[in-house]
């Protein structure tokens, strides 16, 4: 190797910079998997209470405190103050560093032309959903230079004071895992949530007219489930700023608008939308999400003609974040559903099956196999894959619950009592759960144990109609018909139009009616 290539004392040539607090779960890591690539680790910390300062220092880093100021660039650019390498790699401390092959970045970053002052490194971020992870160009690798510096005190970007676009490449050598938005959740979440929507608002308020803060604003509120507010900055943006940005990052935003306006019920809404973009610039994601959203209308010819379109397009060019898949296994999963819908079943499950080969170890596939093949009356084959799709997504209900009726299909019904028994455990929010597990024990003939169950799902699920319709009909088993009756009641006042509810509420009276009636002649 030359001696540009070595880490040589004097300047190393590779420094990992991080800005941290709290992340003394996730750090640790993250240093792991530099210390093969970085020569030094910077480690700004921004007031940590937890472990995290310990535990970088353990892992070889320097750790140096900073009073956090409210911007995300100031902290950036005081990490790039104490690097001394010749060039900077930037991870969080949510971050994995994946290099290619051992010493492969390090020979990159050496073979790069003099001009060539940043690279763009591939960043995957899973979904909160669990389903798939998106993909974007993020310029994490760069000399270190007093010329690049950190801008923005939120969504900071690194910049070059004469940018030009010759002096950015690619790496091929590097990617960067982000598991942040998968992990995040509760009080974290809340207060991550609060202090972006803050600093957003202060950012915009300096920069009214940045296309980009409209677009982080509608991202913000989508992830906190305020649909409403992200469609309206979304469409807002469109409107300000029409014509003036690149027909790819408007198209970015028409993704972030349609997938709020679905949210909403609005799908014909969301198709008017995604049609204007395509006129502009038709690329993968815009095309799948327009494919989406006429599936939704229940248009499944333009369904299916612009998910195929997705599938054509997936190696047109786009500089922004990308849903990984809208071009490939994700619109064959799609495809699936709208020859599923057609009543295609076998044309349904070959798709699903292509779309597993193309991705099998994600849930969206998995899922989608497991539950065709467990609608097919293939519970066999499907347990596997759902199983798969549940380990893979554990936060999604619907991969839980799936797995439990292929197993009570394929007769292990102990089995998916005890699953759905620790699932409700660990999770006694989520009245899915308890409404299976209830459900499972009402058709093994166990309705002592099912009224058990239900009566405690309503502690904290007083609100579900669904839940009072099962105990009611428990209870009607177990000849306790009064107490049936005012279960029924109460799902009839909770879901007026379930007839269920008022079925049940029929025949429970009339077996109060006939033990009165009997009372009365014994």
């Amino acid at each position: 190797m030359s001696e540009s290539g070595r880490a040589r004392a004097d300047k190393p040539l590779i420094s990992l910079t991080m800005i941290v607090k709290n992340e003394e779960a996730n750090i640790g890591r993250a240093l792991d998997s530099a210390r093969g690539i970085a020569d030094e680790m910077i480690v700004v910390d921004t007031g940590s209470t937890d472990r995290t300062v310990e535990i970088a220092r353990g892992r070889g880093a320097r750790v140096i405190p900073f009073t956090w100021v409210d911007d995300f660039s100031a902290a950036r650019n005081f990490a790039l103050d104490h690097a001394t390498g010749e060039w900077i790699l930037i991870l969080d401390g949510d971050d994995v560093a994946v290099e290619e092959s051992i010493g492969a970045l390090r020979a990159e970053i050496v073979a790069q032309p003099a001009g060539i002052q940043i690279l763009r490194v591939p960043v995957r971020s899973r979904r909160a959903d669990g389903l798939g992870f998106t993909v974007s160009g993020g310029r994490r690798l760069f000399r270190n230079s007093p010329e690049i510096r950190w801008i923005y005190p939120i969504h900071e970007n690194i910049v070059h004071c004469r940018e030009d676009p010759d002096m950015e490449g690619g790496s091929a050598a590097l990617v960067v895992e982000h598991s942040g938005y998968a992990d995040t959740t509760g009080r974290e979440a809340a207060g991550k949530h609060k202090r972006n929507l803050r600093l957003l608002r202060r950012e915009l308020r300096q920069r009214p007219d940045a296309p980009e803060l409209y677009y982080y604003l509608a991202v913000q509120h989508a992830e906190m489930g305020h649909h409403v507010t992200a469609l309206r900055h979304a469409r807002a943006a469109l409107r300000r700023f029409a014509g003036r940005i690149r027909p790819d990052f408007a198209g970015l935003i028409r993704v972030v608008a349609m997938r709020s306006a679905m949210q909403l019920g609005q799908a014909v809404l969301a198709v008017r939308i995604g049609e204007l973009g395509v006129r502009d610039y038709a690329y993968s994601d815009l095309c799948f999400t327009l494919g989406c959203a006429h599936g939704q209308t229940g248009n499944l010819v333009q369904a299916e003609r612009f998910l195929n379109l997705a599938m054509a397009l997936r190696d047109r060019a786009t500089e922004f974040q990308v849903d990984a898949g809208s071009g490939s296994w994700k619109a064959l999963v799609e495809l699936g559903t709208v020859a599923w819908s057609k009543g295609n079943f076998e044309l349904a499950i070959e798709r699903w099956r292509r779309a597993y080969d193309w991705m099998p170890n994600e849930a969206v596939t998995n899922l989608a196999l497991g539950r065709g093949l467990l609608a097919n009356d293939e519970a066999g084959e499907a347990l596997d894959y759902l199983r798969r799709a549940a380990e893979a997504a554990p936060r999604l209900v619907e991969t839980h619950t799936r797995y439990c009726q292929a197993l009570v299909a394929t007769g292990q019904n102990q089995a998916a009592y005890d699953y759905l028994d620790d699932l409700t455990r660990r999770n006694p929010d989520v009245s899915a759960y308890w409404l299976l597990l209830g459900d499972l024990l009402h058709r093994l003939g166990e309705h002592e144990e099912c009224a058990r169950v239900l009566g405690g799902a309503i502690d904290r699920h007083q609100t579900e109609p669904k839940i009072y319709i099962l105990l009611g009909s428990a209870l009607r088993f177990l000849e306790r018909h009064h107490d049936s009756l005012n279960a029924f009641v109460l799902a009839a006042r909770l879901d007026p139009g379930s007839i269920v509810a008022r079925n049940g509420m029929r025949a429970a009276a009339e077996s109060v009616e006939r033990i009165h009636a009997e009372l009365l002649t014994a």
